[in-house]
């Protein structure tokens, strides 16, 4: 789907929104507004604005004085039900709708055609940094159902660093998307697919709760994952639009509920050399140069700078071997002996146990121990190693240093003893 395609699909839900809205109208109030179907996005951009407004203008005021009560339990109560008041009765014009509309449904668009770039951008555009509750507070405010933000939130919960700055964000958002859809493909796209589904009934209440096959593809090129299509959409169908259902019973008979499987892998090689790939469990998720970040920069630019960022922080691996197996042989997961788990304390020598701690907690031994619990309840390697991953990443520990490859081999000795 060319870029000219998206932009002129864009201008039509806007230009249908619009239509439907104002039905002619020269201004329409907050609480007309708020009794449409609308999308969440423009429902939210609109509740902040008449909040602002009504704090700028103080529409009703109270006169300070020494002779009244005014927190008053009944003054309170009054004083809120003045204020809902004056917010629903805030009146927009055709003009105000007409630049909202357009700026939150192409917004909206971008978040759920390409979430990973648009959430840097929604977030980050201005700053460089932002508080965990910040972060929690913009998510779940999208109120969005998609699998990847509900594991986008999970992950940002749990993440143990109070200031969230933006190249961690953009390395938990690629870790998030990788764990997604590599853990339950099938389910995250239909998530998606539904979520974009359901942002085109909120608009047009006449649609026709299909998607056309275009809108397929480019949900598919936005994840790097092009190759699905003629799996998807064969040459064989007479028709150019599906139900969300077909599509699902389509990945189904492909058997794509596996976290193994291979068509996901399918077409590696030929990722375009504009993108940037990030493998989790053999499973890549790129950033394609076509879709501009935060700042703007499209291409090339994007790439070399997110190469730059990305030299202090986690190394980029391109479409080459898989980077584990410069550590461990993966075809040894597959034979991982059927033998009791020793603990992992029992393993971790003094001098290793400090060098750990030290140079990849920086010395936080509860976050330490944290860490070693939840890898205590871990039965397998490959679920372990996917755990050591994640943290070196959102610690910004490359995982070829020494602290990285012996917290590694200490715990790839508890799935595999070393024979004495």
């Amino acid at each position: 789907m060319d870029q000219t395609t998206v932009e002129n699909q864009k201008l039509l839900l806007v230009a249908t929104l619009q239509d439907r809205i104002m039905k002619g109208k020269n201004t329409i109030i907050f609480k007309e507004l708020m009794d449409e179907q609308l999308p969440q996005f423009l429902k939210n951009y609109l509740t902040n604005r008449v909040q602002k407004i009504y704090n700028t203008e103080e529409p009703f005021q109270t006169k300070n004085s020494k002779r009244y009560d005014l927190n008053y339990h009944r003054i309170e109560e009054l004083r809120l039900e003045f204020k809902r008041a004056f917010e629903e009765a805030t009146l927009f014009t055709k003009e105000e709708m007409e630049e909202i509309i357009s700026r939150t449904i192409s917004l909206q668009w971008d978040l759920l055609t390409s979430p990973a770039v648009t959430l840097k951008k929604i977030f980050f555009q201005h700053r460089t940094e932002l508080t965990q509750t910040e972060v929690l507070r913009i998510l779940e405010a999208l109120d969005d159902e998609r699998i990847f933000i509900k594991n986008l939130i999970k992950n940002i919960r749990h993440y143990d660093q109070y200031h969230i700055l933006s190249d961690d964000f953009s390395l938990i958002v690629v870790s998030t998307m990788e764990e997604s859809y590599s853990r339950d493909f099938s389910d995250t796209l239909l998530s998606d697919l539904q979520a974009l589904l359901n942002f085109f009934n909120c608009v047009d209440a006449s649609h026709s709760n299909q998607l056309h096959k275009n809108i397929v593809k480019l949900m598919l090129e936005k994840r790097n994952l092009e190759h699905l299509y003629d799996m998807i959409i064969t040459t064989d169908d007479s028709c150019d639009v599906y139900e969300l259902s077909v599509l699902g019973s389509r990945l189904s008979e492909l058997n794509l509920f596996g976290s193994e499987n291979e068509y996901l892998n399918h077409g590696r090689e030929d990722h375009s050399k504009d993108s940037i790939s990030f493998h989790t469990d053999d499973k890549a998720y790129a950033l394609s140069s076509e879709t501009p970040d935060a700042t703007g920069l499209p291409g090339e630019a994007q790439l070399h700078q997110f190469q730059e960022k990305s030299d202090t922080h986690h190394p980029i691996i391109m479409d080459c071997k898989d980077p584990q197996d410069f550590i461990i042989d993966r075809s040894m997961i597959e034979h991982q002996p059927d033998i009791p788990l020793v603990s992992l304390n029992s393993l971790f020598d003094d001098k290793s146990k400090r060098m750990i701690q030290k140079k990849i907690f920086n010395k936080d031994n509860e976050a330490y121990n944290k860490f070693l619990d939840r890898l205590e309840s871990i039965d397998n390697w490959k679920e372990a190693k996917q755990i050591i991953d994640y943290e070196l990443m959102i610690r910004s520990i490359q995982p070829f240093s020494r602290e990285a490859l012996k917290l590694g081999d200490l715990v790839f000795n508890r799935y595999f003893p070393q024979k004495k």
